[in-house]
């Protein structure tokens, strides 16, 4: 009897997210995203204040690194941004910093999801600001993470280090003797 309440549910669940993408398509709002939101703000030159405030803010959730013009505004205005702007450029630095010193792209991958891991969970509660932080440093990490994988020394890097081939190979039965 209770079996097919998932079922309905599920169904329920299926044509609520199908009316919302319908609405989203038909408004020309499903294609917007925030690099959008964005450039669509960076264009008007008579920007408001809560504009400028809403523009930094797409800014720090899609992971970009702000100016200091922009961290001087959000001081002035919006001192609590502030404080989650700069603990997020910390974190980022922190993370090239260790980026930097990966041996092989395994180790830099696994860098990559212990901190993307380690900044959900911590974002796992109830208090709505504390997860929005959480969101905007995955995105800082993201763009971070982008960044250096189009760069030559992440090219440079072998792909494992050569003690954990070894190993690999000792796992497989293969003697390669040099």
């Amino acid at each position: 009897m209770f079996e097919n309440i998932g079922k309905i549910n599920s169904y329920v669940n299926m044509q609520n997210m199908q009316k919302i993408v319908l609405k989203k398509v038909k408004d020309n709002d499903f294609f917007n995203t925030t690099q959008d939101k964005i450039s669509s703000a960076e264009q008007s030159q008579n920007a408001t204040p809560d504009s400028k405030l809403e523009l930094i803010t797409c800014k720090l959730r899609g992971g970009k690194k702000l100016s200091s013009v922009e961290l001087n505004y959000l001081r002035e205005k919006a001192p609590e941004l502030y404080s989650k702007a700069i603990r997020i450029e910390e974190e980022r630095k922190e993370f090239a910093e260790k980026l930097k010193t990966c041996k092989s792209k395994v180790e830099a991958r696994s860098l990559h999801a212990t901190n993307i891991s380690f900044a959900t969970l911590s974002g796992k509660t109830d208090n709505t600001g504390e997860a929005e932080y959480c969101s905007m440093t995955n995105a800082a990490i993201n763009n971070k993470w982008n960044e250096f994988t189009a760069t030559k020394n992440y090219k440079k890097l072998p792909e494992q280090k050569a003690k954990e081939k070894e190993k690999t190979n000792e796992k497989k039965g293969i003697s390669i003797q040099v």
